[in-house]
């Protein structure tokens, strides 16, 4: 053996990446743990957003998907919706002009 660093002594500690991959597994386990239930308003845009490209793309294409009870009774939803399709077409549109 060549020093202190024998096959024996190799063996008695995990190396570094299984302690590693033991500690990732376990932050992950505990993030996954959290409440990730989404705003509404985020929702609501990115509904929105998927719309306006989908009408940057074909002028004929309905602008779905639309929670349509939310859209006509909360403000909210209506404006964040409005938002997330007023951008995204705008941003559709304006890259396939380049």
């Amino acid at each position: 053996m060549c020093g202190h660093y024998g096959i024996t002594r190799a063996q008695e500690s995990p190396p570094h990446f299984v302690l590693a991959s033991v500690t990732l597994l376990i932050a992950t386990l505990l993030l996954a743990a959290c409440d990730t239930e989404a705003d509404p308003a985020s929702l609501a845009w990115s509904d929105g957003c998927r719309a306006g490209r989908a009408s940057a793309d074909s002028p004929f294409s309905p602008t779905e998907p639309r929670d349509n009870e939310g859209f006509s009774t909360d403000p909210v939803y209506r404006q964040a919706w409005d938002s997330g399709f007023t951008v995204c077409r705008s941003r559709r549109l304006n890259s396939s002009r380049l």
